[in-house]
Order: C-alpha cells, then sequence, then structure tokens
C-alpha cells in the first residue's frame, strides 16, 4: 500500500522492539515511506482508514480471533482522537546502532532484586532473601526505579514487564 502512495502511520509498544522480526518489519515500513514510532504504553492492536473506518479485535486479549468492522462516526472519531494522542506521546525509533546501547542489560543481583520484588511480601524479607541488609535492599529497589523513570513501585513494575525485564 505504501508503494501506492498510502500514508500509513503505525505506534508500536516498546517492548515490540525487542522482536527481531517485528522489528526488522517497523524499519521497512520506515524504509517504504510509512511513519513509525514506539511508544512506552500498554496499547491495543487496531486499524484506521481515512478517519472513517476502525478495526478493532472482538476480543482485546485475542486480536487474532476475530476483527469488528466500526462505521459509526462517534466512534471512529473516538478512536481516531485517542491514536493521536498516542502517535503525540510516542517518539521516533531509535537507530540501528542506538537499541544496542539502550538496550537494558541487568546485572544478576538487579534481576534477583526485581524477582523478590515480585514474590516477598515485605522488603524485610526480601532483603533476607538476598542476604542483604533492609537499607542496601532498599537502595537497590531506588536505583532500578530511577533506572526506570518510575516515581513509585506500582509504575516500576510495570515499566519493567513491558522492557522484558521480568
Amino acid at each position: 500500500m505504501l508503494r501506492r502512495g498510502i500514508h500509513w502511520r503505525t505506534v508500536a509498544a516498546a517492548k515490540a522492539l525487542a522482536d527481531p522480526a517485528t522489528l526488522a518489519y517497523l524499519r521497512e515500513l520506515e524504509t517504504l515511506g510509512g511513519e513509525v514510532r514506539r511508544t512506552e504504553q500498554a496499547i491495543r492492536r487496531l486499524a484506521i482508514w481515512d478517519r472513517g473506518v476502525a478495526m478493532v479485535p472482538v476480543d482485546p486479549d485475542d486480536h487474532y480471533e476475530s476483527t469488528l468492522v466500526v462505521r459509526q462516526p462517534g466512534v471512529v472519531a473516538n478512536t481516531v482522537a485517542w491514536f493521536e494522542q498516542v502517535w503525540d506521546t510516542s517518539h521516533k525509533l531509535p537507530a540501528e546502532d542506538d537499541l544496542a546501547v539502550r538496550a537494558p542489560v541487568l546485572s544478576a543481583l538487579e534481576h534477583r532484586v526485581l524477582d523478590a520484588l515480585t514474590h516477598a511480601d515485605k522488603d524485610e524479607a526480601a532483603a533476607r532473601e538476598l542476604g542483604v541488609s533492609l537499607r542496601t535492599f532498599r537502595r537497590y529497589v531506588a536505583d532500578i526505579m530511577l533506572r526506570l523513570g518510575a516515581a513509585n513501585r506500582f509504575q516500576a513494575g510495570l515499566l519493567a514487564k513491558e522492557r522484558g525485564w521480568i
């Protein structure tokens, strides 16, 4: 469609960039003239044509099952507005060289800290599990939160999951 002059914009979840096939597809879209961006937001798969037709999965958890074609102007307009908002807050794909530099490499200890956060009820228990003091454990958690750009532990968990850290 891009070769026929169709204007194409797509937004991919940042975690999708970890998949080499998906990244190659997105790079090909750019090469052919499409606009591609990435977002840290949790997004769902959908397609919009000419601001008049939207296609959304009937089951949002299984977009391969079946698709609903929507032509109702109010629903399509709201879907377009949501896409535009996501587009405006998304970022261009990083250069190929930047991906290797930006790819987070966690130490074994950082993996253990994240693992402890996912199943320990209290910081004290997680610190004991790791064999460190409570203060040291909380410093590790604070460092990971800073690295993720998270304001709180809940957000840190979401961002760590999105980035494939846990």
